[in-house]
């Protein structure tokens, strides 16, 4: 996790991350639940269960035709 952090490789790709996803969300993330980071964002200050797994998820910024889209780049089971 400290590598994928800070590694130069994740500089260059300009990757962001996303720290602390349960279980809960990641199946939904996966089941194509959300359209949007700010849905992911919103599910994540409510209050979830404390059992499973947590997740990051690195991702990155790509301009495509205008828009903006936040695209994921890999997932690290914590």
């Amino acid at each position: 996790m400290a590598y994928a952090k800070n590694s130069q490789g994740a500089k260059m790709l300009q990757l962001d991350y996303i720290e602390f996803v349960p279980q809960e969300i990641h199946e939904k993330i996966l089941q194509g639940n959300y359209n949007t980071l700010k849905g992911i964002e919103d599910d994540l200050k409510e209050p979830v269960s404390e059992t499973g797994n947590w997740y990051t998820y690195f991702f990155y910024i790509k301009i495509e035709n205008g828009k903006k889209k936040h695209l994921i780049d890999s997932i690290f089971l914590r």
